[in-house]
């Protein structure tokens, strides 16, 4: 049995391919070479995506979601999304939260709105 630590630590990793996870594992295969991961965002794309700390839990004073997205955060920290549009350096996106460990998304955590595009890494390209 994997130790918990491990696989959520494994699941975080953005550099490396790592298959999908359940714990009875006793050897993992990692993939050599480094995944071809996009910088930026285009509109009509499919991705999934991680989101800064602050977004999830904005500070005092953050107004972002005050004035861009009706006062509604996300509430997941890693979501499968569409890119709605790309304006400057911000996107809209439409998502639902994601769980990498298990390749599935997370009921009731759907959200449409406007991200800052340096508030996101980009995990993977869906098409």
């Amino acid at each position: 049995m994997m130790n918990r630590l491990i696989i959520e630590q494994l699941n975080q990793c953005q550099k490396a391919q790592v298959p999908p996870l359940n714990g009875d594992e006793t050897v993992i295969y990692i993939p050599k070479g480094a995944a071809i991961i996009p910088q930026r965002v285009e509109q009509g794309g499919y991705y999934i995506i991680s989101l800064e700390p602050y977004v999830i839990n904005p500070p005092d004073g953050f107004t972002l979601h005050d004035n861009w997205n009706n006062g509604v955060a996300p509430k997941q920290n890693t979501m499968q999304c569409v890119v709605e549009m790309v304006m400057g350096k911000m996107i809209r996106i439409n998502g639902i939260g994601f769980d990498r460990a298990k390749q599935s998304y997370i009921d009731g955590t759907e959200w449409c709105g406007w991200l800052p595009e340096k508030s996101i890494t980009i995990i993977k390209r869906l098409g």
